[in-house]
Order: structure tokens, then sequence, then C-alpha cells
């Protein structure tokens, strides 16, 4: 049309439609249709001449229908004949019409750097076919040579250059950046730039000629534009549109997939872009499927993309998960709601679908490695779970501040920390070889500690703070348990923590002050002829007898043994005596199970003194 333009205008025609008028050849009428060797001789030029300018439709039907262009085969939506389009700086240097601006996918100037323009500035009206007017408006006569373009993005003209280089019309320099469309015949380019910028700027459900034939040049332009966006930097760009896409699928659908979230576009993918040229395409979609889509799980079934290897796939479904953690379904569930893991839960229908953050469970995976049971800790240090409980409750070990998942364990440990802990009790102590007298093992020291109310949190407190030294490190021994430690040592902890209270007396330093074997103490204490209390010796409670006590029992009681002794007679006949002179003992065998008999001293005296 714009050859045709030219020589109506340069014969003085007011419209290019006169031509056809002389030529008996209808414009409205296609020309393949008509006769085209009496347009050639009206134009005088050779009939193939004219053919080969000519965008004559060759096959196919909607979408797939093509057309010719300058002897290149393009998708019918390529070549755009609804309105022209211009470049008013190319007309400033020649006045007449490029080929190339009939082109949908050419909406700026390769050459120049502007958009092209296909409305005039003065009248604000769109330009048209029907004026024979090459370089000025066909209504108000402005020249279009004048006008000042605006500038296009240099991605948009860098992908209109490299359109053109595909088709044989460029100056032979491809830009850099698209070499992933290197095998893409001019049609299947066409295709794809129409097709990715079409979804790029609307929901482009019925993108093609329809379509194209109707943009004008600035919605043209937007189109190249974000296809020149979306094809830089591949395939980062194009997973942007691909979540794009998602946000405009149907909130509520109750289904999952990529045909869900993707609609349309995945459907025509599958339909006309197969071929080995539009492998980086689907190799594109199926990165994102499987290592950032958060949609769904690729199916096996799904023959379009192949399923990634376990370790490259950004999700995982439920029943995966509990199976790499070792626990049930329902435990996923929770681990996600209270933030262990990441994830979301996705409505199918009446059922759901949970999707699980392979990365989530790796870390997860890796926390409960270094993650131990006071049992498991208790392993490790050697010791049973009271000492274990007294060492978390002094301080020496910090529980996780986490609460454990499983409700049935009251607390968990680093692992890390517990063997931190161990080797800052064992320290660079040298190994125990034997033989050494001057050394006890951990079980004698805390055996020795036990007899002043120490026990296992004492001893590793004191070696923590510095206030004994391990001296050396049984290895036959686990944890703390290899420690060994000198006995002059041991000895001073002992005297430093043993000293009582001058007004008292342990049980065994009562019975030993009145003279009496210890289980007969023991035996007067249990009946409540000696009164104890509970005095704090060192660390540990322990119970004691007054001095004033043992002085009143003294005063107040005398063993059967003790008056016998006084009366040159045996225990057994002095007990006989005093009871047919009518005293009774207060404790004894006969009495309450006692190992001794006990009198009152005053009745006893009274009736010696008789």
């Amino acid at each position: 049309m714009g050859y045709l333009v030219r020589v109506a205008e340069e014969n003085g025609y007011a419209r290019p439609g006169w031509l056809f008028d002389m030529s008996v050849s209808p414009a409205s009428l296609p020309m393949r249709q008509s006769d085209p060797a009496a347009l050639a001789a009206v134009l005088g030029i050779e009939v193939d001449t004219l053919a080969d300018t000519c965008y004559w439709p060759l096959v196919g039907r909607g979408r797939h229908k093509t057309r010719s262009f300058l002897g290149v085969e393009l998708p019918d939506a390529a070549v755009k004949l609804k309105r022209p389009k211009v470049c008013p700086a190319c007309l400033g240097q020649k006045p007449f019409r490029r080929a190339i601006w009939d082109l949908s996918v050419v909406a700026c100037c390769p050459t120049h750097g502007n958009r092209l323009l296909d409305r005039c500035p003065g009248c604000a009206r769109d330009l048209a076919w029907s004026s024979a007017r090459v370089a000025s408006c066909g209504y108000c006569g402005l020249d279009l040579s004048t006008v000042v373009a605006a500038e296009a993005d240099a991605k948009a003209v860098a992908l209109t250059t490299y359109v053109l280089c595909q088709l044989g019309q460029g100056n032979g320099h491809r830009p850099a950046g698209f070499s992933v469309l290197d095998d893409l015949t001019p049609n299947d380019l066409c295709r794809l730039i129409i097709f990715l910028g079409l979804y790029s700027v609307q929901d482009a459900s019925g993108y093609g000629a329809r379509a194209c034939a109707h943009l004008s040049v600035r919605a043209a332009y937007d189109m190249i534009a974000q296809a020149a966006r979306v094809l830089d930097e591949w395939p980062t760009n194009f997973f942007a549109l691909l979540e794009l896409i998602r946000t405009r699928a149907p909130a509520g659908a109750g289904t999952t997939g990529l045909a869900h979230d993707l609609g349309s576009f995945y459907e025509a993918l599958g339909k006309d872009f197969r071929g080995r040229a539009f492998d980086f395409l689907w190799a594109a979609l199926q990165d994102y499927a499987n290592t950032r889509w958060d949609g769904g799980l690729v199916s096996r079934r799904n023959s379009r993309l192949k399923l990634a290897p376990v370790e490259s796939r950004k999700y995982m479904d439920r029943q995966e998960a509990a199976k790499v953690l070792r626990c049930a379904p329902t435990m996923i569930d929770r681990m996600i709601e209270e933030g262990h893991l990441k994830g979301h839960v996705l409505a199918t229908g009446a059922r759901k679908l949970s999707l699980v953050e392979r990365r989530s469970v790796i870390r997860r995976l890796d926390e409960e490695a270094n993650t131990i049971t006071p049992y498991r800790a208790g392993i490790l240090l050697g010791l049973s779970e009271v000492p274990f409980r007294a060492i978390v409750e002094r301080g020496l070990l910090n529980p996780l501040p986490d609460v454990p998942i499983n409700r049935s364990r009251t607390m968990l440990l680093d692992r890390m920390e517990v063997e931190a802990f161990i080797k800052r009790v064992v320290g660079d102590a040298p190994q125990y070889v034997g033989g050494e007298e001057d050394l006890v093992g951990f079980p004698i020291a805390v055996r020795m500690l036990t007899t002043v109310g120490l026990g296992i949190a004492d001893l590793l407190e004191m070696v923590v703070r510095d206030q004994i030294n391990v001296k050396a490190c049984d290895t036959r021994e686990v944890g703390v348990r290899q420690c060994c430690f000198a006995f002059a040592d041991m000895e001073k902890i002992l005297e430093r923590n043993a000293m009582a209270p001058e007004d008292v007396l342990s049980l065994p330093e009562a019975a030993a002050e009145l003279c009496l074997k210890q289980e007969v103490l023991y035996g007067l204490v249990k009946r409540g002829l000696l009164q104890t209390r509970e005095t704090k010796i060192g660390v540990r409670f322990m119970r004691t007898i007054a001095r004033d006590e043992v002085e009143r029992f003294r005063t107040c009681y005398v063993s059967a043994a003790e008056c016998a002794k006084a009366r040159g007679k045996s225990p057994k006949a002095l007990v006989e005596n005093l009871r047919n002179e009518g005293l009774q003992p207060v404790t004894g065998p006969n009495v309450d199970g006692g190992r001794q008999y006990f009198f009152e001293r005053a009745g006893v005296d009274g009736a010696v003194a008789e």
C-alpha cells in the first residue's frame, strides 16, 4: 500500500483507490481474486514484481493463518493493514513509506530510535490509506517529517532490529541479548513476540490477528516493549510474567495446577508453541514449575513438563515431608501452623493440598540432627536423669527456648552445647594411665562429696568456676565421668563444707557424746526422747541435735546398762529389780521394741537413795 500511495501522489490522484478503478479491480476485492496483470499495467511494472510486494494470504485459518511479506511467511497477526504508521525522521530523509512499517511487531524505528506515528499531531486524526499523501496528513496537511517523535526504549529498539535481521531487512548486525531466539523461524519469532507482548499488557486469551489489527501504535509499542522486557535476561523476566498471569486467575475456583493458575496462556503454549525450537520456552516453564511455583506439584502424568529431580524441586507434599522428617502427616500441619516449616494449604475442591517448602524441611532436618532430648544428653554426659536436671537448674546447661513439637518431651538441648560443656569440664587434662594413688575417679569423688551434702551438680560447678582442677582424663569412661581429681583437693573441699555450727551435733557425734551406739540413738529419736532439727551444713540440710538437747536427755534419762554398772549387777537383773520396786522403763525391748532399756533418772536416783 505504501507504494500505491506514492504512485497516486506523484500522478496527482486524490486517493490510491483510483488506481484500482483504472485497472477495473475493486479495492474491496482480494487481489488474488482480481486481475493483478491489469493493475501491473496501470502501474507500469511487471506482474511478478507486483506479486512480490503484495502481502498474499497463504494458508491456515484463525490464529494459524499466515501471509506472505516480501517473500517471507509470517503470521497474519504480524502484518497490520488497518492504518499506516510512519517515522517522521525517515520521511525527512526519503519521502516514501517503508514496508517494514506495516508489521505489527514494528512500532519504533531501528534507525532513529524513536516511536512510529499513526495519528496526526496537528488534527489528532488517524492516518489513513485513503489519502494519497506520503509525508503529510490527509486531513490538515501537516508535514509529518517535521514532527519530533517520542524516544523509544532501547530494549524495544533492539528487539525490533533483531526481528528485521531475521526477516532479512536489517543492517546485518543482530543485537545481543536475544540468543534464545536464534533457532526460531520468522513466523515463529513474530508469533512468540505477539504472544508474550499481549499477555504482558492484557489478558490476551484471544491473541491473534484481530487483536493486533485494532492496536494503536502506542498499544503496539507497549506490546513490543513488554515482549522485549520478558525476553531480556531470560528466564528471570519470564518468571515475572508468569507471576503476573497468576494474579489474573479467578479466585476461589477450587482447583489447582498450572492449567488453573496460567489459564489460556498455558493452553496456548501447549497448542501453538511446540517443537524443538521452543525447547527454551518449555525448559523455563519447567524450571519455574519445579523451583518457584507455589500453586501445586508437577504431576508425573504431565506429559508437557518433565518432573525435576527431588532435590531441585521447591515444594514437596505433606506425605513426602512427613517421610523425610519421620513423623506423622498431621505433625507437618502443626509445624506449618507454628512456623517451624514454611508452606501453605491449597483448596482443591473438597480436599486440601499441603505444600511444604523443601528448604525449610532440610533446615528442620538439620536442626533435629543437632537437637537432642534430655535422655540423649544424659548419655553424652554419662549421667542419669536426676543429676542432669540438677545441672540444668543450676544454669550450667540451657535448654532450647522453643517449646518441643512433641509434647511428650519436656525440653530439648543443642547437641553442640552439650559437647562444648563436656569439653569445658574435661579441658586439656592428660590421659589417665593408672597407678596414680593420689587421684580419685569421678564416682569416688561424688561419693566423698555426699558426706557433706554436695552432689554432681556442685562438683561440676566447682570445675567450671575453677575451684577444683581436673588432673587426668579416664578415656574408659564417657562424658564428665572421665574426670579424675587429686585426693588432696577433695579433702580440702570436704573440710571446707563439713564445718557444722558449734551448738549442734550430728547424730553420729551425739551418739559418741552419750556413749551410745548410733542404732540406739536413732531409736531414741524415733520415739521422741531426743528432739532433732534440720540444719544447713555447706549446701545440704542435715538432721542434727542441739547440745542443750543432749544435756537435757542426759539429765532426764539413764540407761539400764549405766545403772547396772554402778550397782554391780547385770542390766537384766537391774531391770527386774526396778520393776519390782514399781519403776517401769520408758523404752526397751519389751516396751516398744527399743534396743536398750531407759528409765527416768529421777525415779532411778530416788530408788537408789532409799
